[in-house]
């Protein structure tokens, strides 16, 4: 079955992200003027001693608020998601994570979305 494509959504990937500070807000998407946007693939790397649980979430009166479930990244490992398993959240700013761990590289997060504006 093919398919459906919204030709109203504009796919962008940005480069990758670099989480340096733990439980500091770190914005992986910066959202387009009078766009939403869904997150459609993340990768997450995590590079530190320690397993992490990454938030995904947005500021909403200059608050981080958590849009999506926590998510569990072990020591050393690259963890994939793809569209079936990120819940299908819009976001109405920019989009923002935070680690539970995190160093200077080389033991930081790295974080890469890939977007669908509308």
């Amino acid at each position: 079955m093919a398919k459906l494509v919204d030709p109203a959504e504009t796919r962008k990937a940005p480069s990758v992200v670099s989480i340096v500070a733990a439980l500091t807000s770190t914005t992986i998407w910066t959202l387009s003027t009078s766009r939403t946007a869904k997150l459609r693939k993340l990768t997450i790397e995590n590079r530190t001693a320690n397993a992490i649980l990454l938030e995904i979430g947005e500021t909403v009166a200059a608050v981080f608020t958590p849009r999506l479930p926590q998510l569990y990244c072990p020591s050393g490992v690259t963890v994939f998601l793809t569209e079936a398993e990120i819940p299908g959240f819009i976001f109405e700013s920019s989009i923002i994570a935070q680690a539970s761990a995190a160093g200077a590289a080389p033991a930081d997060v790295r974080v890469t979305p890939e977007v669908g504006e509308y």
